[in-house]
């Protein structure tokens, strides 16, 4: 059906790729040198076994090293993460580990995953979470309460580091065991180099304060990440790619097109979404450059489907009824929960 489109569309096919299936290759969730709490909590998570990269990222992990993997999207790089930390809190109970998302949203949208796998594996361990929009009056609680703290780049350095005069924030970092970063391939341009002064100001005082903790990192697949992350952390890492990984992935077509220069690319592609969402059963997610892209053609197709008079923004009330939305940062909670 999308083939017919693009020729009554004048689109031209530039190229086609394929790439192939993989099958799923598992590997004992014991022998890994865990304990068995750990190996509970993979046994209930993974109950066929984990995959090669999950097993090599954990057994680096157990050797000391710091670690990173930039295997696929839904490889399972996350489970590394819980395990870790799970066998973390059982060999020293004391320990503090820090996980650090570069967005918000992300960070809110992790915190239950922490809480279940931490309940999985039968600890009785405090997750926290602490942003912008947590009043400042709790967020020493939190600290001194939750084992593990899941925190933003922008509260670390706005907030943590100018209160080491708090002695629940001095008593963190002097705690520190694990450091995990996700999405470290976000860390680039201002944000990246704001970040890397903020990694080294970070392991400095921990360092003062007797803490030498671990780094567990993971990214969507990147160009010399070992260069990476050397100038982000100033730490060297071992990296897990996806020439270990063995999680399964169906066959893959891609198509490339040129599309039609008869109408402006806004036009064209919200055309083409709005095709897709109506004539098939795909799900779909469309990339764009800005977020002001997002909202146009987010708009340019609602009214098409609404019928309603032309907006420049959109009616958010009517997110249940659209069946083609814009995801991006800035938004509320609960647009994003209605999305």
């Amino acid at each position: 059906m999308l083939d017919q489109y693009f020729q009554s569309e004048n689109w031209n096919i530039v190229d086609i790729q394929t790439i192939p299936e993989r099958k799923a290759k598992y590997y004992p969730n014991s022998g890994i040198g865990l304990s068995t709490q750990t190996v509970k909590f993979l046994e209930r998570s993974a109950p066929q076994g984990v995959y090669s990269h999950q097993k090599e990222a954990i057994q680096d992990y157990l050797a000391g090293e710091n670690v990173c993997l930039t295997t696929g999207t839904a490889s399972g790089k996350s489970l590394v993460f819980y395990a870790a930390a799970i066998e973390q809190l059982i060999r020293s109970p004391n320990s503090k580990i820090i996980a650090i998302y570069p967005l918000r949203a992300l960070a809110n949208e992790q915190e239950q995953r922490w809480i279940e796998s931490l309940r999985e594996a039968g600890l009785g361990v405090k997750v926290g979470r602490i942003d912008g929009q947590v009043p400042m009056s709790e967020r020493p609680r939190i600290l001194r309460d939750s084992q593990v703290l899941i925190l933003t780049p922008d509260i670390i350095h706005a907030w943590l580091m100018r209160s080491l005069s708090d002695k629940a924030a001095f008593d963190l970092l002097g705690k520190v065991s694990i450091i995990i970063v996700d999405e470290v391939h976000n860390y680039t341009g201002v944000f990246g180099s704001n970040s890397a002064y903020l990694f080294r100001r970070m392991r400095h005082l921990m360092s003062l304060l007797g803490a030498s903790p671990q780094y567990i990192a993971a990214s969507a697949t990147i160009a010399s990440p070992e260069l990476h992350l050397k100038r982000l952390v100033g730490l060297d890492f071992k990296i897990i790619d996806s020439k270990s990984n063995t999680s399964p992935s169906q066959e893959v077509k891609i198509t490339l097109v040129s599309p039609s220069d008869t109408k402006d690319l806004l036009t064209t592609l919200s055309g083409f979404l709005d095709f897709i969402a109506k004539n098939t059963e795909h799900k779909f997610i469309a990339f764009v450059d800005s977020r002001k892209q997002t909202e146009y053609i987010t708009s340019i197709v609602s009214r098409s489907q609404a019928e309603e008079p032309e907006s420049s923004t959109i009616d958010y009330n009517h997110l249940q009824r659209l069946n083609i939305l814009p995801y991006r940062a800035g938004y509320e909670v609960h647009d994003r929960t209605a999305i």
